[in-house]
């Protein structure tokens, strides 16, 4: 009777273990991941730091594509972190990207390598992605200046001005978005500048995949909505409704605004660094793909693939190419993609330029940044702290 009685009990705590070092997993890993978003919110408060948050949320993109071609591979029955860890060559993608120390033991840089992967990734990224929006950036901010002063000083003889460098400018940036999102996708995966540049790849890509990119400039002027929110918000709250009855935030002191301003903005920071990664991430899938489908249809030449590209395809089994579609599916395809798609997509990046206007008419800023930089878009920086509040501070 003492021995069935110990048995049981052994049985049991057999059991309950495996239960245990899950939860406790479950707990760690979730301990994981609020460490890591809060330091992604903190990284949206300076350009800096903002760098780095964004080239973490491009090393989580190229993971992300990784997880997408696994998924299309046949016969996985293991987990995406077990086919990592089978994988020498694919270790340091097991897990989501560190922010300061190497994502293996095996790198040169072990205490600092993830700080210095994100730095450099997010800094290059930021530069060429800038240098395709600086034009249009330009033109619509001037097109605004040139409205606002124009409404101050009754030149409504030049009105046309603004209005025609707006049109203009917005016009450039939807034709940049048409192909800079699939840019900063290829860039991830293979972190070289020269994958801004690759046209031709590129357009085979979202060829193959254009409903996907609708669905991403969609999901871009969606997703900006609550930003556009963020930022008109102040606008409205320290405006005055009357000489002699300001508002509750314009009443604060300037010691008082300015706390006030710097917490408000870390807390959208956690919504800003999310929305950043998820459009990186799905961005990602929408490349990958994309990439999957003109390769296997003959639509790339083999030396136009990364050689990681190439070797994660011939790995999963996803290198061998598959019969073209017919002529008049094709056709039929071009058709949707030119009319239909191209039409939602010029919509929605416009819907996205035109956010930025709401958001300058209610919160007016004098800064460049306001135009040169879209969160969403280059570097997920959003704290915008006036001057005089700023010097206010020096002084005191």
């Amino acid at each position: 009777m003492i021995a069935e009685t110990i048995s049981e009990s052994q049985v049991v705590s057999q059991e309950a273990a495996p239960k245990t070092r899950t939860r406790l997993r479950f707990v760690v890993r979730t301990g994981w991941g609020l460490w890591k978003w809060l330091l992604g919110a903190l990284s949206c408060q300076t350009a800096i730091s903002a760098v780095v948050g964004a080239g973490w949320g491009y090393r989580m993109a190229k993971r992300s594509t990784l997880k997408t071609w696994w998924k299309c591979s046949e016969g996985n029955g293991e987990s995406f972190r077990s086919y990592a860890r089978s994988q020498p060559c694919y270790a340091a993608y097991e897990r989501t990207p560190h922010w300061i120390v190497g994502q293996t033991k095996r790198e040169r840089w072990r205490w600092v390598g993830s700080l210095r992967a994100n730095g450099w990734i997010g800094f290059r990224a930021w530069i060429h992605a800038s240098l395709f929006l600086v034009v249009p950036a330009c033109l619509m901010m001037f097109s605004w200046y040139s409205g606002w002063d124009n409404s101050f000083n009754k030149g409504y003889e030049q009105f046309s001005v603004g209005a025609v460098l707006g049109w203009i400018g917005m016009l450039l940036f939807v034709g940049v978005m048409l192909y800079l999102p699939m840019a900063q996708a290829r860039f991830a995966v293979t972190n070289e500048i020269r994958s801004f540049y690759q046209f031709r790849l590129l357009r085979a890509v979202i060829r193959h995949r254009w409903l996907g990119c609708v669905l991403l400039a969609g999901a871009y002027s969606v997703i900006h909505l609550p930003l556009m929110v963020m930022g008109s918000f102040l606008g409205v709250a320290a405006a005055e409704s009357d000489i002699t009855d300001p508002n509750a935030l314009a009443a604060l002191s300037p010691p008082e605004a300015l706390a006030f301003l710097k917490q408000y903005f870390f807390l959208w920071g956690f919504y800003a660094f999310v929305a950043f990664v998820a459009l990186r991430v799905l961005g990602a899938k929408v490349y990958a793909h994309g990439l999957l489908a003109a390769a296997r249809r003959g639509r790339l030449a083999h030396g136009a693939l990364h050689p990681w590209e190439r070797e994660a395809l011939q790995r999963l089994g996803l290198g061998e190419e598959i019969s073209p579609r017919g002529v008049m599916r094709r056709a039929g395809n071009t058709i949707a993609r030119a009319v239909l798609g191209g039409t939602l997509a010029v919509l929605l990046w416009t819907s996205l330029a035109l956010q930025g206007y709401v958001t300058q008419f209610f919160t007016y800023q004098p800064e460049i940044r306001r135009w040169g930089n879209q969160p969403l878009i280059q570097i997920p920086w959003i704290r915008h702290l006036p001057k005089p509040l700023l010097e206010s501070q020096r002084e005191s």
